[in-house]
């Protein structure tokens, strides 16, 4: 090794500047774990030329706020990048298809293109080739393809969830501050298994009102407002009828605004402790309806009454409430997991003991209802027709994800690329950094398995070779 060499081996051992081989080959293959961590599917297909029954499937959606359009996942990366759209994560949901318009869908436009190819179609418009549609008869499975894309067993995107909103409280979600635990509706037939903050739903079982948040200051304030308003108002009247000269009148106010002062103050603290008094002991925490293995929200056990009633007409005879929850909890410790109850009914505060949520506790909740609705000598023959209806409530549901992506291998700089110039100019150029990026590969590739330090020297000529190599290829 030369006194230069071993100088420039000395500086990269020191780390002062110098990216050995080693070190780029080592930061190209965590970028491309990074990438396969955050972006782990193949985006290359939009799920609605790839999905079967929309109807029974489950997918993972994104809301487009600003094209405001449900989409898949590879249609969030393709047609609805980040850089120009606002993006809120819906997570799975059940019977829909991608909303990404095929007449704007890069994905669904090259599945039609493809479809054309593969049935050598050669564009031609002749009489002779013409249907009654217009289209030539090998386009046709290509319109068809075109069709189910856009299917009509998709459920119309009508909810809160697609313009960014959840929980009956329905606020926007933002991950940067929220701190509150949101569990989402697993039956989903009213709410479309929306998202519920964890507040809203011990405050429905409490039997506070739910909604939009109201300031308690603010209600406190303007009552007081109101009674200093209407007192000095009446004294006023008083005074003015009394005929009393003007001093006393003054030395009266006085001691009037002080005693109405001091009322006030008493009658607005007396409202605060009201609403500030110890909170009365929920039947479940937080913790619970957290852990829980199913949660199913009021308006959907509202929906399908009769089905929730008749599973707890054998499986619990006794719902929780406010009341009884001590008694509840008690029973249930020290039980076999076989033996325990499948879930509770947790009733609201102050409500009809039908107007209840439910939690399914045991995380096999599902096996344990289908066999109550099969035939069997403890099955409940009346559950039989909700097999159908709903399968999602008695067996394992799968929701649809792309093939893993094993060729992700591009930076954050060349996705931002993607989103920053044309797109056609934006592949263009990351179809020619790929390729020197192999190239670059495999020549440092001979230095680290030489533990060769690269020099400027040789950068140069590798560039330099490569625009020999290009000009060659012209």
């Amino acid at each position: 090794m030369s006194d230069h060499e071993h100088d420039q081996k000395q500086a990269a051992l020191s780390g002062d500047g110098i990216v050995t081989a080693v070190d780029y080959l080592a930061s190209q293959e965590a970028l491309k774990n990074e990438a396969l961590e955050t972006l782990p599917y193949d985006p290359t297909e939009c799920s609605a030329t790839t999905l079967g029954d929309v109807a029974t499937t489950r997918q993972n959606l994104y809301a487009c706020l600003t094209c405001q359009e449900g989409v898949c996942y590879s249609c969030s990366i393709q047609c609805h990048p980040g850089a120009d759209h606002e993006l809120v994560e819906l997570f799975g949901k059940r019977g829909y298809a991608c909303g990404c318009p095929a007449t704007r869908c890069v994905l669904k436009k090259k599945h039609r293109r493809a479809s054309v190819s593969s049935t050598g179609s050669n564009g031609s418009n002749s009489k002779n080739s013409s249907t009654a549609t217009g289209l030539t008869k090998s386009a046709i499975p290509a319109a068809v393809a075109l069709a189910a894309v856009e299917s009509e067993d998709s459920k119309p995107m009508t909810g809160h969830n697609f313009r960014g909103l959840f929980c009956v409280c329905d606020e926007p979600y933002n991950p940067d501050v929220e701190d509150r635990l949101m569990v989402q509706c697993c039956f989903g037939t009213a709410c479309d298994e929306d998202w519920f903050h964890d507040s809203c739903v011990l405050d429905w079982i409490s039997g506070k009102p739910i909604g939009p948040a109201t300031t308690t200051d603010a209600t406190t304030d303007d009552l007081t407002a109101t009674i200093e308003g209407e007192n000095k108002q009446e004294n006023k009247e008083t005074l003015s009828a009394t005929g009393l000269a003007k001093n006393d009148i003054h030395e009266i106010k006085r001691e009037e605004d002080t005693v109405i002062s001091d009322y006030a103050t008493e009658r607005k603290d007396s409202i605060q402790e009201s609403v500030t008094v110890a909170p009365q002991l929920l039947p479940i925490t937080k913790d619970e309806l957290g852990d829980a293995a199913g949660f199913v929200c009021w308006n959907c056990v509202h929906s399908e009454q009769a089905l929730f009633d008749l599973i707890f007409s054998a499986i619990d005879s006794n719902p929780t409430t406010t009341d009884n929850n001590n008694n509840n909890r008690s029973n249930n410790d020290n039980v076999p997991q076989d033996l325990k109850p499948i879930g509770r009914r947790i009733v609201r505060a102050g409500a009809p003991k039908s107007d209840y949520l439910v939690l399914f506790e045991d995380p096999a909740y599902k096996a344990r209802l289908h066999a109550l609705a099969t035939p069997s000598p403890t099955a409940l023959p009346a559950l039989a027709p909700y097999l159908s209806r709903f399968p999602f409530l008695f067996t394992e549901e799968t929701t649809y994800t792309p093939p893993l992506d094993t060729s992700a291998d591009a930076s954050e700089d060349e996705a931002a690329l993607l989103n920053t110039i044309p797109r056609q100019q934006a592949i263009a150029g990351l179809k020619a950094l790929d390729g020197i990026r192999a190239s670059l590969t495999t020549f440092l590739r001979g230095f680290a398995e030489g533990d060769r330090v690269v020099t400027e020297e040789d950068v140069t000529s590798f560039f330099e070779n490569e625009r020999k190599r290009k000009k060659a290829k012209h």
